[in-house]
Parts: structure tokens; C-alpha cells; sequence
């Protein structure tokens, strides 16, 4: 997972071995997220999960991220939470905040948002699609990624209707 990571934050295939973002020297390393930087914008890494984890927050705040993880959730943004992170939907809403502050102070940004329903255990909040939560399965995580991916894009162009006169995103 790591590898994947760093190959689409530093625009580098994966690099053998040790991925960049666990290496002690993974700072300053130019990823997507300092060009945006240079041009003023607020950027953010976001995930569910502690940043702790395989170094990720060092490596995204020593390269010019401001890190949203759950050590910045509120126990009433939480609905569900496994071993790895906060439920995608719950990231998607916390994203959603955090995109209406930006807007708000009209200022342009890039958050780089990180979900692992895809990840073992593969567990997720029953009800929401038609595979039981419990039923642990690679086929329900990717498809509740679906369902909530869906439910926020809906969410967020309601939003963006309802202030388009109003909003600068």
C-alpha cells in the first residue's frame, strides 16, 4: 500500500526495497502537494487512521502537509471504526468540513484523502450495502468504497447547487 502511496504522491513509480515514506530521509522530496503549496494553496493530507502509522504523518508534514487524521475526529464524528481507521464515510464528512473552512476563507486547496475499506479486515458498518458488514469480504469493502464514494458526490454537488451563488469551490 505504501508504494502505491508514495507513487502517486511523488509522481515516481515505487521504489524497490523500503518506500520512501518509512525511510528516515523523507522530507522535502517535492511531492504533488508542494506545487500546490508554491501557489498559495492549503494542503492537506487526510486519513481516517493515525498518521503514526508507517510513518505517514512525518512524511506528509515534513514534505508541507498539514495532517487531518482521527487524533483530529470528535467522538460524535465517528460512526464506525476498525483496527485501521474511521469508516469511509466518516472520512468523506470530516473532508467535507474541512473543504467548507477552506472555502470559506476563499483560499484555494488540495487534500489528499487516504481510506483503507479496501484493506483488511475488510469491515464496515452494516446496512449500507447488501454484503453484511461482518461478512469480512474484499468484494463488500470495494463496494462499500461505491456506496460511500456515491453518497458524498451527491452530498457534494447538493452542496454545491444549493451554493454555487455563494461558494468560490
Amino acid at each position: 500500500m505504501k508504494s502505491e502511496l508514495e507513487a502517486i504522491t511523488l509522481c515516481f513509480l515505487p521504489t524497490p526495497g523500503e518506500s520512501v515514506i518509512k525511510r528516515k530521509d523523507n522530507k522535502n522530496k517535492f511531492p504533488t502537494g508542494m506545487l500546490f503549496k508554491q501557489k498559495g494553496y492549503t494542503v492537506k493530507f487526510m486519513y481516517g487512521g493515525d498518521s503514526f502509522f508507517d510513518n505517514m504523518g512525518d512524511f506528509f508534514s515534513g514534505n508541507g502537509y498539514e495532517i487531518v487524521d482521527r487524533k483530529t475526529f470528535e467522538p460524535n464524528e465517528i460512526t464506525f471504526a476498525n483496527i485501521w481507521d474511521v469508516c469511509d464515510e466518516d472520512m468523506y464528512n470530516k473532508a467535507i468540513t474541512e473543504i467548507n473552512k477552506e472555502a470559506a476563507a476563499n483560499k484555494p486547496f488540495f487534500n489528499h484523502i487516504m481510506t483503507v475499506s479496501n484493506h483488511r479486515p475488510f469491515t464496515y458498518p452494516n446496512g449500507k450495502i447488501d454484503i453484511p458488514g461482518d461478512a469480512k469480504s474484499l468484494d463488500g469493502g470495494v463496494k462499500c468504497i461505491d456506496y460511500y464514494f456515491s453518497q458524498t458526490n451527491r452530498q457534494t454537488i447538493s452542496i454545491d447547487f444549493e451554493t454555487q451563488s455563494k461558494s468560490s469551490y
